[in-house]
């Protein structure tokens, strides 16, 4: 590994989550294989619904794509977050 991915990857496996949140993202970022972006799934979970979240990620699941999953879920995600913020 190159020097920054060695020092991502000593970063995230000290992780320990203290809350429900922290452990929600970090399994959502080990499920999409992008624990290298915790930060943003972290972010992700203090600011949505996890029925919101859920519902996203069970897309990525059922949309068969060349892209990374977590590539597809960024895309998703901002286009049912704009759909739930219309609806509220």
């Amino acid at each position: 590994m190159s020097g920054i991915l060695d020092r991502i990857a000593r970063v995230n496996r000290r992780f320990r989550p203290s809350t429900y949140h922290e452990y929600f993202a970090l399994q959502f970022a080990n499920k999409l294989a992008d624990t290298s972006n915790l930060s943003f799934y972290l972010s992700l979970c203090e600011k949505h619904p996890f029925d919101l979240l859920l519902h996203t990620y069970r897309c990525v699941l059922k949309h068969n794509s060349k892209d990374k999953p977590s590539d597809f879920f960024y895309r998703l995600k901002s286009r049912l977050t704009e759909n739930n913020n219309e609806s509220t």
